[in-house]
Order: structure tokens, then sequence, then C-alpha cells
């Protein structure tokens, strides 16, 4: 236990910048760092696929932009109802005639 009321207050402030997002997605930090590892290993593999599908045209024709569609589910599925409805009055302009 820490008795010093300044050095309680910073490790509390550390703590709380390590945990607070986490807990608004409903994980603990290390599930949180977990997920976001693998994903972005997922991400570097696409890009290396895409690269390579750049230089032959005619290997990986649909398996990047499957695995773009599979991160797009993964990461929708994890946005909170709230934030998700906010997003989708938003629409980003995407799929809209200008």
């Amino acid at each position: 236990m820490i008795n010093n009321p300044k050095a309680q207050k910073i490790f509390s402030d550390v703590e709380r910048a390590f945990t607070e997002h986490p807990e608004l997605t409903g994980e603990t930090y290390l599930q949180h760092l977990w997920f976001t590892v693998k994903m972005g290993l997922r991400f570097v593999l696409v890009a290396i696929l895409l690269i390579l599908h750049g230089i032959f045209p005619f290997i990986f024709v649909k398996t990047a932009s499957k695995q773009i569609e599979i991160i797009y589910g993964i990461m929708k599925s994890r946005i909170p109802k709230k934030r998700l409805e906010e997003l989708d009055m938003l629409n980003y302009g995407y799929g809209t005639d200008i």
C-alpha cells in the first residue's frame, strides 16, 4: 500500500490510463492487448497479401478483400450499441450520391 498521497495519485492515474478504455470495451487490459495484437497481425497479413496481389494480379484475387470484410465484421461486432447508432446516423457519406 502506498502511504504518500502524491505517489498514490500518480499510481491511480497510471492505472486508469491502462484500464479505462479496455473497461469501456468490456475487457481487462490483457484481453484488450491480446485482441489488438491479433488484429494488428491480421492487418499486417492483409497488407502483405495486397502488395503481392499488386505485383502478381493473378494471385490472392479475392483473399485480401475477404480478409477486409472479416476485419470489418469483427470490429463492427465490438462497437457498443450506442456508438454504433451514432455512427449509423453519421453514415460518413459512404454509399451516398453527391
